[in-house]
């Protein structure tokens, strides 16, 4: 989980920094965390529950760092605000679906 939660963070740092106005290298990446997995012993409905949460949350992040990928293969001084604006909604996703599985798993370790 604590790949999601610093891939979350690392892809929102880069995107709030391009929707400020920094001039952002794409020398720069977003690291995309694995999909949970869990193995058959781990298995309940609370597990697989907060593995679709993470797996929703991983799968915004790919979504966002394929964007700046995308973006970068663009010769172009400024990203559009529209492109910037999408980013932003699936990374809002994410930290959604992120909270979600944070939240589960409080509620699963205790």
């Amino acid at each position: 989980m604590n790949e999601v939660i610093e891939a979350e963070s690392q892809a929102d740092d880069l995107w709030n920094r391009v929707l400020f106005g920094e001039l952002v290298s794409c020398q720069e990446s977003i690291t995309n965390p694995p999909l949970f997995e869990l193995s058959s012993i781990e298995e309940s409905p609370d597990t697989l529950l907060i593995k679709q949460y993470l797996d929703a949350a991983v799968i915004g992040i790919h979504q966002v760092a394929l964007r700046w990928d995308a973006e970068c293969q663009i010769e172009r001084n400024v990203i559009p605000l529209d492109v910037v604006r999408d980013a932003q909604a699936d990374l809002l996703d994410a930290h959604q679906a992120l909270q979600q599985a944070i939240a589960l798993w409080g509620v699963w370790q205790s």
